[in-house]
Formats: structure tokens, sequence, C-alpha cells
């Protein structure tokens, strides 16, 4: 999929804006994750299966290019590197922390209690979870470090 829709893709939400497209992608991602989890109860299993990983890809390939370019949006020009920084320690803890965490809820929900579907939601509600996140992150602290980087350019211009 990626291999042969990326630059599609690419070019179809090179037209949004960075925080819609990420959120969105997010969803999608999230609502992979529960269509592949349905795929349990279903004698054609398999064909969700490759269904949910088609739509993963999608938002994979919607999400991801957009990250970047999110933070580098409200990112200060002067502390633009740093931003980035913290961006990729995030994504370094996010796959240490996602690898534990699918562990854990495999071997407990999916093993132990025999319910994978639930494995799949409660991984879709952290994406879900997410997509508010970004948004009340971009509603509340984006705000303020704009507003701050207003004031430095006028105390830097006086």
């Amino acid at each position: 999929m990626i291999i042969l829709f990326q630059v599609l893709i690419s070019r179809f939400i090179g037209k949004f804006k960075a925080l819609p497209t990420l959120i969105a992608g997010t969803a999608i991602l999230s609502l992979s994750m529960i269509i592949g989890g349905l795929a349990h109860g279903f004698v054609f299993g398999g064909l969700l299966v490759a269904c949910s990983v088609i739509i993963f890809a999608v938002g994979e390939m919607t999400a991801s290019p957009k990250s970047q370019e999110y933070v580098a949006s409200f990112a200060p020009p002067d502390k633009a590197a740093m931003f980035m920084g913290y961006y990729f320690v995030s994504m370094a803890l996010g796959n240490l922390f996602g690898g534990l965490l699918s562990g854990w809820l495999y071997q407990s929900l999916a093993v132990d209690l025999a319910n994978p579907m639930m494995m799949w939601t409660v991984i879709a509600l952290l994406g879900f979870i997410t997509c508010i996140a970004l948004y009340i992150f971009n509603r509340t602290l984006v705000n303020d470090i704009e507003q701050q980087q207003a004031f430095q350019l006028s105390q830097s211009s006086e």
C-alpha cells in the first residue's frame, strides 16, 4: 500500500492543514484497530484483517508526514531543532512503551481472557484519546507558544 499509494496520498493531504490531517490520520488508524478486532468473530476474518491493514496503511500515510509539519508549524525559528528533537524523543518513547503495552494487552486480554476484541478496542481508544489530546493541545498550549513568540519578537525589535 505504501509503495503504491504514498505519493498519491501525500499529494492529496498536502492541500490540508497539518493538525486536522494529523487528527484524521490518527482516527483512521484507530478505526482500523477496531475493524481488525472484529475479525475474530467472522468466518472471513482474514479478509477483514487484510482490509484493516489497508485502512491502517492509509491512516499511517495520512498522519505520519503531517506530524513533523505540525511540530515545525509552531516551533520558534531559533528553537526548531529543539522542538524536532523532542518530537523524535516522543516517537522513541511511544515505540518503547507501545511495544510493552501491546505485549501486556495481548497476554492479559487476548490470551488470558480470550477476548482479542477488547485488546484492539483499548488500542483504538488510545488513538481516539490522542486525537482529543492533540486538539486540546493545539487550542491551549500552541496559542500560548505563539503569543510568547509574538511578545519576544516585539521585545527584540524595540
